[in-house]
């Protein structure tokens, strides 16, 4: 069962956001998840996971719309933090997907030299 339908606002905003960020030979897959019933590891940290490493997020990945001054911390994953994350959310251990899996097709030109 899904959470929310795929092409959803989020969805629209990560490609507004990132497909400029991205050059355009790659392609990046979003996926989001949610908690399994039972046996459940507790969703808190928001984590960038990639083929080279990934990066944790203390509060999350969402846009305060606010202008109080809040800030987040970014770390970088160990080794051996990055495959045990790899494990739970990659290959879905420990959680299920919420909604299909988004493909963003990078938009970025990179310069060619001469």
């Amino acid at each position: 069962m899904r959470c929310r339908p795929a092409g959803d606002a989020y969805e629209g905003n990560c490609r507004y956001y990132l497909a400029p960020l991205i050059p355009n030979t790659l392609t990046c897959e979003l996926v989001r998840i949610r908690e399994r019933t039972t046996p459940s590891e507790v969703i808190h940290n928001r984590f960038v996971l990639t083929d080279r490493g990934g990066v944790r997020f203390g509060i999350g990945l969402d846009d305060d719309d606010g202008d109080d001054g809040k800030t987040d911390d970014v770390d970088l994953l160990s080794q051996d933090t990055f495959d045990l994350r790899w494990r739970q959310y990659a290959l879905m251990e420990a959680f299920d997907e919420a909604v299909a899996v988004a493909t963003i097709a990078g938009a970025k030109v990179l310069a060619t030299s001469v």
